[in-house]
């Protein structure tokens, strides 16, 4: 599932202490958090040989916004979530937890977790 995905993102690049504010305003948010699990080592769920090494790659090294959107894309793609629906499940996904968890873990969340930026609208 795509919040799955998402949420197991957040939690390995935004940090335990990002994870839990969401996750204590946003009900579920915890058990997505493990539904989606991506270790550190493997952050892009599904992906094979090349597309592995770039997401490892920081941003900068493949090109700002891209660089930070593909990780998710490549998550939210082995979720079964269709590439033309990414940027609107990932626009709405901010929205809720603006609206759950407030403005400021929301542009916590943009900050620590960029691939999320990168794939909004």
């Amino acid at each position: 599932m795509a919040i799955d995905k998402t949420m197991a993102i957040v939690k390995v690049k935004g940090g335990e202490d990002l994870f839990s504010k969401i996750s204590s305003s946003i009900v579920g948010a915890t058990k997505s958090g493990k539904a989606g699990s991506i270790s550190a080592t493997s952050e892009v769920p599904g992906g094979s040989g090349q597309l592995d090494q770039i997401s490892a790659m920081e941003p900068d090294e493949i090109g700002g916004s891209l660089g930070r959107a593909e990780g998710l894309a490549s998550a939210l793609a082995t979720s079964g979530l269709a590439v033309d629906k990414m940027a609107d499940f990932t626009s709405m996904f901010v929205d809720f937890v603006c609206e759950k968890a407030g403005d400021a873990v929301a542009g916590q969340m943009l900050k620590k977790v960029a691939m999320i930026k990168g794939m909004m609208k």
